[in-house]
């Protein structure tokens, strides 16, 4: 093992690196996102590179997020690359934020169609104050859109439906009937382990909340039925008042 070694060794020794070019994945058209200096094109396998949206696509919309892209593969010596994070510049989410508005974060992971697990940070921002029951409703909402969603779909159209905002406006729609909204973003997408704990729905939340509902009905016709028997009563007493 250890003359293999050696040889490996002395073999590199005579090689020189080279710069070998990284591509982006096929939904940006293959562009040049950078290069790696390597001896061999493999070794840029497991490499990560990171990229402003507005470098890439040209959209001066999208200089606020920034893309993490990493070589899966190699192709006629050019690094093939998968999107594996998606991050909102912290700077944007302050500014974002102002007094008498109620901020919602929640960091949640799920299993992709495909078999990815992936964690994904919705941000939203009410338009004004809300109340306890209305936030309440909508963390149960997010989760319960987002767990359907992601379940449904493959990590590569999730990603590319987060860049063109696709999600966060079917997000904002649903979310806006429960109280007006400011922002409605995703803050992070990005790849997890394989160790990472899957978020659960909060499915006892719902029952509990099913079953005060249906308690809270059952007590309004309890009193609607009693109302006509206590006037039934007072007109009775009334009679014999007269009498």
């Amino acid at each position: 093992m250890a003359k293999v070694k050696r040889s490996q060794q002395a073999a590199s020794k005579g090689k020189k690196k080279k710069w070998h070019k990284i591509a982006a994945p096929t939904i940006f058209e293959n562009k040049e996102i950078g290069e790696s200096l390597v001896l061999e094109a493999e070794d840029m396998i497991g490499k990560r590179i990171k990229v402003n949206m507005m470098n890439l696509t040209g959209d001066i919309k999208k200089q606020n997020i920034n893309v993490r892209f990493e070589v899966i593969g190699v192709e006629d010596s050019i690094g093939q690359t998968q999107p594996s994070d998606f991050e909102l510049n912290a700077s944007l989410i302050k500014r974002y934020v102002r007094r008498r508005r109620d901020r919602i974060d929640e960091s949640l992971v799920y299993l992709t169609k495909d078999g990815k697990k992936i964690r994904i940070k919705p941000f939203i921002l009410t338009r004004n104050r809300v109340t306890g029951s209305q936030l309440t409703d909508i963390r149960r909402t997010v989760k319960t859109l987002l767990d359907s969603y992601i379940k449904s779909n493959d990590y590569l159209d999730i990603f590319t439906n987060v860049i063109s905002y696709n999600l966060q406006k079917e997000l904002r729609n649903d979310l806006n009937k429960i109280a007006p909204l400011r922002n409605c973003e995703i803050r992070v997408l990005k790849l997890e382990k394989d160790n990472a704990k899957l978020s659960v729905m909060p499915k006892d939340d719902l029952k509990k909340k099913f079953k005060k509902d249906e308690a809270d009905e059952e007590s309004e016709e309890v009193v609607e039925k009693k109302k006509p028997k206590a006037k039934k009563e007072e007109e009775t007493e009334d009679a014999k008042t007269d009498n």
